[in-house]
C-alpha cells in the first residue's frame, strides 16, 4: 500500500516457463496413464493432420485416467452457474441478451481454469518431489469455487463496462433523433441572407418552432422546452429585432 511498487509480478518470461512446465507436467502424466511412450507420442507430427489427429484420439482415450471429479464438483458448479445468472436479474432486456450470450463460454471457462488449478498444485508437487506421474488428478469442488471467483470479478466488471456503453450509445441515439427532428423543421423552412457578414442560411425562429411542433405534433410550450435541450445546437441573431436561428455548423 501506499507505494508504487507492484508486488510479485510475473515477468512474460515467467509466464512462458510456467506453461513450458505445465505441457511438460501434462505429457509425462498422459504417458503414465495411456499405452504410449515419449517416442511414440514425438514421432506424431502435429503438423499433419492425420497424427494429430492420432494424438487427439490418445488424449481423448486417456482422459478419464488423468482426471476426475470429485463428489462436490457438480454441486459447485451448478451454484456457480446460479451465481452467474443471477447477475442477469433486473437487468435491462436488450443488455439481459448480450450478457447471457457469454453464459456458454463462462460456463467452458469455469472447467478450463478449475483444471488449470489442479495443473499449478501438480506442478508445485513436482517441484518438491512429492508427486507421481500415475496418481490420478482431482478436479474438486474447491477447485471450482476459485475459478468461479476469478471469472465472477471479471463478468461482473464485463457488464458494469457493457452498461456503461449502451447508456452511452442511447444517449447518442437519443441525441441524434433530437437533431435530425430539428433538421428536418429547418429544411422545411424559408431560409434568408441576412446580407451583411453574418451571410446565408437563416431561418425565422418562430417559423423554425412552429414547423417542429406541427411535424413532431407537440404543443408550444413542449416545443420550447426541446427547443431550450438543443439550443446550444443553433447560432442566434436578431434583425431589427426579429430573431433568426442557423443550425450551427459544428452541431452535426
Amino acid at each position: 500500500m501506499w507505494s508504487d511498487e507492484m508486488k510479485e509480478v510475473k515477468s512474460t518470461e515467467d509466464l512462458a516457463q510456467h506453461f513450458i512446465d505445465v505441457e511438460s507436467l501434462v505429457l509425462e502424466h498422459l504417458i503414465a496413464c495411456s499405452d504410449i511412450d515419449g517416442r511414440m507420442w514425438a514421432d506424431l507430427d502435429p503438423t499433419v493432420k492425420e497424427e494429430r489427429a492420432e494424438r487427439e484420439s490418445i488424449v481423448r482415450g486417456a482422459s478419464l485416467q488423468m482426471f476426475e471429479k470429485t463428489r462436490d464438483f457438480d454441486p459447485a458448479l451448478d451454484v456457480a452457474i446460479e451465481e452467474f445468472y443471477n447477475l442477469v436479474t433486473g437487468m435491462d432486456a436488450k443488455l439481459g441478451d448480450v450478457v447471457l450470450s457469454f453464459m456458454p463460454n463462462i460456463e467452458n471457462y469455469l472447467n478450463v481454469l478449475a483444471t488449470h488449478l489442479v495443473l499449478i498444485e501438480k506442478n508445485e508437487q513436482r517441484a518438491s518431489g512429492e508427486y507421481d506421474p500415475a496418481d490420478k488428478w482431482y478436479i474438486t469442488g474447491d477447485h471450482l469455487d476459485m475459478a468461479m471467483e476469478i471469472l465472477y470479478d471479471v463478468y461482473e466488471r464485463l457488464i458494469i463496462w457493457l452498461e456503461s456503453d449502451l447508456e452511452l450509445g442511447a444517449t447518442k441515439a437519443a441525441k441524434l433523433a433530437k437533431s435530425t427532428a430539428w433538421k428536418q423543421a429547418i429544411d422545411a423552412c424559408k431560409t434568408f441572407d441576412l446580407g451583411d457578414h453574418r451571410g446565408d442560411g437563416w431561418n425565422l425562429k418562430k417559423d423554425v418552432l412552429k414547423t417542429y411542433g406541427r411535424q413532431m405534433d407537440r404543443s408550444l410550450p413542449v416545443v420550447y422546452k426541446h427547443y431550450d435541450e438543443i439550443k446550444a445546437s443553433f447560432k442566434e441573431t436578431k434583425v431589427s429585432g426579429v430573431p433568426y436561428v442557423r443550425w450551427g455548423e459544428d452541431s452535426d
